[in-house]
Formats: structure tokens, sequence, C-alpha cells
């Protein structure tokens, strides 16, 4: 390597890919290298996402030091959930590490390509993990950006878990600049956040993350965020200063030609409340088209400004102060409640510039700042009653807002009719297993097929996480099959998993977790949508790992009547 490197010269960039599996070439290429790959691949899956912030933050500290840690693509099309786009992308961002994608660009609709514009550039900081030894990968990570007269602080909060997580942390214990009280801006919610004193507290979802930009809350106006990027002000904020004689907030920032670039600005209504009468760009930048709009909803102030040209705007926003506002929000409206699956209930509402907080019967309160509200954490013929309350500025809440939603029960769909085409008569395009290879009539160990106690004469056996996938014809109208569990697994409690069917790029149907304790198989009958191209078949490991995840598609294969 030390001849590499003296042949290649010193301003050649040397990425180093795969010597971190072993760790003693790792440590004897330090200053050989610019950069150095931190783990194995990663891949699109949800643990695929999850193997570079995993190796990522265990070796957080080389990176920006002895080198930049790569930690394998981001991966942002359209078959990755767009929660999962997003937390890959914003944990790359946040650290900072080498930012990579092997996306076919001209392939990705405009929000996936969006998602890869708010990573870039790289903020050039060093962040860190907060509870690096107390949780595994760390949860919480703070950027703080002290190089201009404005300090920036970003929190990123992610939840690794197939469960709902509630955070509550000390602002001191994140690393928080001395306050009496804070106030944020959630960036993928788009929303300003209340003001809390001591302590932050958050709601994630399962397998999503919330990026705040936090600052000191003051008594007069202050930017908090910009849409640009996910640091929101970090890479694109020049300068920004308070004129207390022309109460005007001023400053200068890096805006991107066609990209509609969104300052956020709070207006505290304690102890008086400020209104935003006008907001204006330089002569020259105005002379070089840029535009900008202003509109202010109770303490949340947004200006807009569109530039034909990338270019440093200066920019000035000018407050009039007036009385205190304390009136609680209006209460919340449009509130409807659906159980998408018996695993699943989704909340939404009209939206508003409030947060929200969202408590469920049985006592969990949740609060978001976004008008949605995903409740992962229900038991199936379960019945829940929830109150969405919209969260005033000093902590006034609205009159609550209650709805009413019965879970389905888990009850095992009606046998599938026997396919006319067998999967394992027919040749995949592609064929995967976490462990071992796919099996045609036969279970990834080569043992009979049986699922549920009945053995199958044909079928397709393999290993989570799996992939397999056929091309599709015209007279192919119905997918079926026995999804289950392989008994041969019987005496080990670890397997669970979860099947898909795919068409192309679309979802069509997937099974609940199976679980010897819960079901262990499941039926699937479903229409293949007309002009599909392919069927892939799924099976992942419910995000608890592989361990023992034998599964089987038993008579399974196309129906052509």
């Amino acid at each position: 390597l030390r001849t590499v490197r003296e042949g290649a010269g010193p301003k050649t960039f040397l990425l180093g890919c795969n010597v971190a599996q072993n760790m003693r070439t790792l440590g004897a290429s330090f200053g050989l290298l610019d950069a150095m790959r931190i783990g194995p691949d990663n891949g699109a899956s949800w643990q695929g996402v999850l193997t570079g912030p995993r190796f990522g933050t265990r070796n957080y500290f080389l990176h920006g030091r002895v080198w930049y840690n790569d930690p394998d693509p981001v991966y942002v099309r359209p078959s990755v959930p767009v929660e999962h786009a997003r937390f890959i992308c914003s944990w790359v961002t946040v650290s900072g590490c080498l930012n990579l994608s092997s996306e076919l660009m001209p392939a990705l609709p405009a929000d996936r390509v969006d998602l890869l514009k708010r990573t870039m550039p790289s903020h050039g900081l060093l962040p860190r993990p907060v509870d690096l030894f107390e949780t595994e990968p760390a949860r919480i990570w703070l950027l703080t950006d002290g190089r201009r007269a404005t300090r920036r602080d970003v929190v990123a909060i992610y939840n690794w878990e197939s469960k709902a997580l509630d955070i509550d942390v000390p602002g001191d214990r994140i690393g928080l600049p001395p306050a009496p009280a804070w106030v944020a801006f959630d960036y993928w919610a788009d929303a300003f956040l209340p003001p809390f004193k001591d302590r932050l507290q958050a709601s994630l979802p399962a397998q999503t993350c919330r990026i705040l930009a936090v600052r000191p809350l003051l008594d007069r106006p202050f930017l908090i965020s910009t849409s640009r990027h996910i640091t929101q002000g970090i890479v694109d904020i020049i300068e920004e200063a308070w004129d207390d004689a022309g109460k005007a907030l001023a400053g200068k920032s890096l805006v991107v030609a066609g990209d509609p670039y969104e300052l956020r600005v709070v207006a505290p209504p304690e102890p008086k409340s400020w209104k935003a009468v006008r907001a204006e760009v330089s002569a020259d930048d105005a002379a070089a088209g840029a535009t900008v709009k202003l509109a202010q909803a109770g303490p949340g102030v947004r200006a807009t400004i569109a530039c034909p040209k990338s270019r440093t705007v200066s920019w000035r926003i000018v407050f009039e102060p007036g009385p205190a506002v304390s009136a609680a929000p209006a209460k919340v409206t449009g509130l409807v409640a659906k159980a998408v699956s018996f695993k699943q209930v989704v909340l939404t509402w009209d939206a508003g510039e409030s947060p929200y907080r969202v408590a469920r019967g049985d006592g969990r309160t949740v609060t978001t700042g976004a008008n949605r509200f995903e409740d992962d954490a229900v038991e199936p013929g379960k019945a829940y009653t929830y109150t969405v309350t919209a969260l005033g500025w000093s902590g006034k809440a609205s009159e609550g807002a209650s709805v009413e939603v019965t879970v389905p029960k888990l009850e095992l769909p009606p046998a599938p009719p026997a396919p006319d085409v067998h999967l394992s008569d027919l040749q995949p395009t592609k064929a995967t297993c976490g462990w071992g290879q796919p099996a045609a009539n036969k279970s990834v160990e080569g043992k009979p097929l049986t699922v549920g106690g009945k053995p199958y004469a044909k079928g397709m056996g393999v290993h989570a996480a799996s992939e397999l996938v056929y091309p599709l014809k015209p007279e192919y109208r119905r997918f079926v099959a026995v999804a289950g569990l392989d008994d041969e697994k019987r005496d080990d409690e670890r397997p669970s998993v979860v099947f898909q069917v795919w068409a192309d790029k679309r979802l069509l149907a997937e099974s609940p977790v199976l679980t010897w304790k819960t079901l262990s198989r499941w039926h699937f009958d479903v229409p293949i949508p007309a002009k599909s191209k392919s069927l892939r078949l799924v099976v992942t490991d419910a995000s608890d790992g592989i361990a023992s995840d034998h599964a089987d598609w038993a008579e399974a294969g196309f129906v052509t009547r």
C-alpha cells in the first residue's frame, strides 16, 4: 500500500475498500489512505441500511482525523421505503461520512433525487454519537458548528427498532449550549416545535429518524432552519445578524439555482409578539432575478427565495413588535384513523403550524411535528381511542379531537387454489438466500418442504434474507402460495420472517411477522397488475437477525385461469 501511495502521489485520492474486515490491515493503513471502508457491504434492505451506521458509529473517531469513513452507498430507489431512504441519507449527512450513491440517476423519480440533493455538500465537521456506550448503534448524534458568530446545533435521533421509540434526555447530556430554554425545527416533518426546558423529548415510529435544528430561545426573531440541506443552515448560511434599531433579521445564504430556498425564522410571541412585515433581497440579487416571498403562522415565519442562478444572496426580514400573544391553538380538524393492517394504525389530520400531542386511550402519549402518526404498537382485534391536540408555544394545548378504530384480527386467509404454473418449474432471474442456497421442491436444508405440519411436493425453500425474481407472462393472472416457516426448525424458538410479494417496484401483499408463537404460515392469492414485467418474492428477517429463518414458498406459482 505504501508503494501504491508513493506511485500515485500525494494528490491522488485513495479509498481502501473491504480492508476494514482485517483489523491488522486497517491499522497498518493509517496515513496511507484518504478514505476507508469501515464495514462490510450494505444493501437496500433494512438490515443493509443498518450496516453502515452500525460500523460507522463504532469507528466514528477515525472520521476526519485519520481518513474519511466510507459506510457504503446510500439507497433512495423507490423499492426502499421513503422513511428508510430518509434514514440513511440523514445518518450519512449528519455523521459526515463519505457520501456515495450507486443508483441509476435517470431512472429515479424526482422526489428520490431530491433526497440526495439534501445530502450535498458534506459539512466537513466532526459530530459525535451522544450515547455511544449506552445503545448499539447510538440513537442520538450531535452536530455542532461553531465556526461563525452564530452557533448552530443539529440533534439527530434514530430509531433502529421495529417498534416505536420514546426519547427523553437532558439537554446538557446531549451537549446543547446552556440556556433557560431551547427551540427546535423538525426537518423531515417540516415543523416548528415549541420551546423545551431541561429535557428533549421525542417520539419516533419504528425505523424512522428526526433531524432537529436546535437553538437557545431568544426574545427576538432568529433563524432556526433552512430547506436546502439536512443540516439546516450549516452549509449554506454565511451570515446572520439582528438589527435592533431597524427591527430586522439579515443574512447571507448560498442559494442553488432553481431550488426554492426557505428560511425558517422563529418570531417568539412572548414576552412580546413579532410580526414579519416584509422580506427583501439586495439590489444586486434582485437584478440577478432573485425574488422572495414571506408567510407567517403564529411564531413561525417562512421566507422563500427563488433565484435562477446559484449565488450568495443577501436577505433581510423586517419585523414590528406587538402585544404578547398567548391564545391556545385551534382544535385539530379532519382527524381520521385507519387500521391499515393487523399491526398498524395510521392517523391523519389537517395540517397546521403547531406540533401535536397524540394520546392513546391506554396512556401512551407521543408528540410529533407532522400531521400524521403511525402507531405500530397495536394488538390485533383490539379497539383503540386516540385524542390529538395542537400544542401552543408555551405549552398551551387546543381542545382535543378524538377518534376510535378497531385493529383487524390476525386470522389466516383462506387457502389459495393450486397454481397452474409452479415456481419450482421455472428459472428465476435472481435467487438469493441469507444462508445456504434456494432449493426447488425441498427446504434450504435439502429436506422435504413441510409447513404447518403438512408436506408439500412443490415449492421453493429459502432462508431470510431472500429474494426470488421471475419474469411475468401475460397469461399469469394471480400469484398463489402457502408461505411459512419450515418445520425443520420447529425446535428452535428464534425463527421470525415476513413474506412479501412485489410486482416490479410495487408491493402487492405482505404477511405478518411469522413465528412459532403466533402464526407460522400465511396464504397468498394475489392478482397481478396488467403489464407487470417481473414478480419479486422477498423474505425478510423481521428486523431481528436471520438465525434459523428457514422459510418456504410452498405450492407456489401462477394461476392462469
